[in-house]
């Protein structure tokens, strides 16, 4: 599990490329912490429509602040929340 990060009441966490927690050298399985480098997307999760509710993925955390901002206008809400 990676670094999840909080934005507007939303909680963005990275999803890593399958097989990015090892790597192979001379034929014996090593495990590896995973990079930046190896996140291949980042889910934009509502903490208060249950944990497994995803609002989305980008492949940035930019495009994922835009989205939020862009969904948190349209409600005419500041931030997610309960009473928001």
């Amino acid at each position: 599990m990676g670094h999840i990060m909080k934005y507007k009441g939303f909680i963005i966490e990275p999803v890593y490329f399958a097989g990015s927690d090892f790597t192979i050298k001379n034929g014996i399985v090593k495990p590896r912490k995973q990079t930046k480098k190896d996140v291949e997307y980042y889910n934009i999760i509502d903490p208060f429509r249950g944990e497994s509710y995803r609002h989305g993925a980008e492949f940035t955390i930019a495009e994922c602040k835009q989205r939020i901002d862009a969904l948190l206008s349209i409600l005419g809400w500041t931030k997610n929340g309960v009473g928001a």
